[in-house]
């Protein structure tokens, strides 16, 4: 049985995809892993190329988009790791990231989920680490208050873009991009709440780990590239970018109705 199930959604991105897992398997890792690839009703023959490719992943194929959340639940259906890490499909994974989440947070009983630092391909850092939604947020951020704040103040207060992303910290929630969590905040459902279709998911499941007493950790010593809109392919970009900011704007609502 593997110390780690890596589980990747493709669509329609099969080079993107193919390039993630091989920044995977080239490394040496000091936990043993299996990767888990769902492809989520892509419309590209190169989708039935990855088990040639890859011929020791396991690889679901669904025949609609199932969305995110719910593809994610289908490889938690067969992951056999106790620890899981969730890799979006426009990554390429860094050295020692996976091995150091990984051991921190089964050295660190308190924490439930752990990621590490984001980066473009020019090596510019992505603000991956949030505050949940508060009054006092938005009234700071809304009146331009953060501009009377010391820098270190709004590090440290705001976190997002206001925060450095060069020291250890507990942020409130993480992006879904590189998210490694214990199968035990799942508590007795054993899936993610998969009630999003994409977007604000992470946010969502941040915040009820945070409700069983899990801590999210954010590690600034370890990396991975992210090219960041690559994995949610669309036919047209118009078209994606209205859908996606339907999605995020529906969802973001409803989490902003629980939160606060």
């Amino acid at each position: 049985m593997p110390d780690l199930s890596i589980i990747i959604v493709n669509y329609n991105t099969y080079e993107l995809t193919s390039a993630c897992i091989h920044s995977i398997i080239k490394l040496k890792h000091s936990v043993s892993f299996e990767i888990i690839l769902i492809d989520n009703g892509s419309s590209e023959l190169k989708s039935q190329l990855f088990k040639e490719a890859f011929p020791d992943i396991l690889f679901i194929k669904s025949n609609v988009n199932l969305g995110f959340s719910k593809a994610i639940n289908k490889g938690l259906e067969v992951a056999s790791g106790a620890t899981i890490l969730l890799l979006n499909s426009d990554t390429i994974v860094q050295q020692n990231a996976i091995d150091q989440c990984y051991r921190f947070l089964n050295q660190n009983n308190e924490y439930g989920i752990a990621t590490c630092r984001l980066n473009y391909a020019d090596g510019t850092v992505q603000h991956n680490c949030q505050k949940f939604p508060a009054i006092q947020y938005e009234i700071i951020l809304l009146f331009r208050l953060h501009k009377w704040l010391l820098k270190k103040q709004a590090d440290r207060l705001l976190l997002g873009s206001f925060f450095d992303y060069k020291r250890r910290i507990d942020p409130d929630w993480v992006w879904g991009t590189f998210f490694m969590f214990k199968r035990e905040i799942l508590g007795d459902s054993k899936s993610l709440d998969d009630r999003y279709f994409m977007y604000a998911e992470d946010m969502l499941w941040c915040y009820q780990a945070g409700k069983a007493n899990f801590k999210v950790a954010f590690l600034p010593d370890v990396s991975v590239i992210h090219l960041m809109g690559k994995s949610s392919n669309g036919d047209n970009a118009e078209i994606k970018k209205a859908h996606e900011m339907h999605f995020i704007k529906t969802n973001y609502n409803l989490l902003y109705t629980t939160l606060l």
